[in-house]
């Protein structure tokens, strides 16, 4: 990762309490029942803290107290750059003609398509929520197709370290290929490169 490097306590929550009073657990747990029936999707989500407020169960109030963490700048930076990455590579596909179109997203369709983050890594976990702000603000929507197809943007894998080794390929060759000014797109071999370089 460039600049610091993102630490598992940038995403973990140490503000949760260790003890809560009985008039304090009653209190919360009784506004996730209200939640319960209010908000349909998140439904069993407030049954599991309702049951974990009722019984006491302080090593799972982490869960009932997890305000979103912060997304530290440079992931927020970096994950503009790995949408920018695929952005340019989706265009340069579409300027393709279509024998080698055909030749390259048969052996690296998936490799050159964002796949979005994984849901349950707390860092890609925010990285993806991340990418769903983006989009709801119409930023980056050129990949929404891309991201709906790969389930909402959930990977159910880890992607981080294969986008990053994809963009140390990238960098260069698409810092050559505007230097001359005029409209820049990606060879299908350049293309290959940077699939290559997902490891």
């Amino acid at each position: 990762m460039t600049g610091r490097q993102a630490r598992m306590s940038d995403y973990d929550d140490l503000s949760a309490p260790t003890s809560l009073s009985p008039f304090e657990r009653q209190a919360l747990a009784l506004q996730h029942e209200i939640l319960s029936h209010l908000d349909k999707d998140e439904a069993d989500y407030h049954r599991r803290m309702q049951k974990v407020l009722t019984q006491g169960f302080t090593a799972e109030y982490a869960d009932v107290f997890s305000p979103d963490s912060e997304l530290p700048h440079d992931d927020c930076r970096l994950l503009h750059d790995i949408l920018d990455m695929f952005r340019v590579m989706k265009a340069s596909i579409g300027e393709l003609d279509d024998a080698e179109r055909d030749a390259l997203l048969a052996d690296h369709k998936y490799d050159l398509c964002f796949q979005g983050f994984d849901g349950n890594d707390a860092r890609e976990g925010k990285m993806a929520s991340y990418v769903d702000y983006l989009q709801a603000t119409d930023r980056w929507t050129d990949l929404a197709e891309d991201v709906k197809a790969a389930d909402g943007g959930n990977s159910h894998s880890l992607m981080l370290g294969r986008y990053e080794g994809m963009l140390r390929v990238f960098r260069p060759i698409w810092k050559e290929a505007v230097r001359g000014g005029g409209p820049a797109v990606l060879t299908a071999e350049q293309l290959r490169q940077i699939a290559a370089g997902r490891g």
